[in-house]
């Protein structure tokens, strides 16, 4: 590893700023919006946008496309939402 940087690192916290902002770029009107970054493999990403956007309300119509799509039908069991 050629660099490594502390969450608590100014260059850290520069680094991290500067990949909001232009992702937040991305979008037009980055008023009405926020980025959070988070850490972690693909499905952990996927689990945290899955629990936080879909309710048991929901009926989510889930593809399955071998294992990613079994993986994410299996976190929203998890998370109660109806079949």
């Amino acid at each position: 590893m050629q660099l490594d940087l502390a969450s608590r690192d100014d260059e850290f916290k520069e680094v991290t700023a500067c990949m909001r902002r232009l992702t937040l770029g991305l979008l037009g009107n980055a008023e009405d919006y926020s980025v959070v970054p988070i850490q972690g493999g693909g499905s952990f990403a996927m689990e945290a946008a899955l629990s936080s956007f879909v309710s048991r309300a929901h009926r989510p119509l889930v593809y399955i496309n071998v294992i990613y799509g079994e993986r994410i039908l299996q976190m929203l069991r998890f998370w109660g939402a109806k079949r």
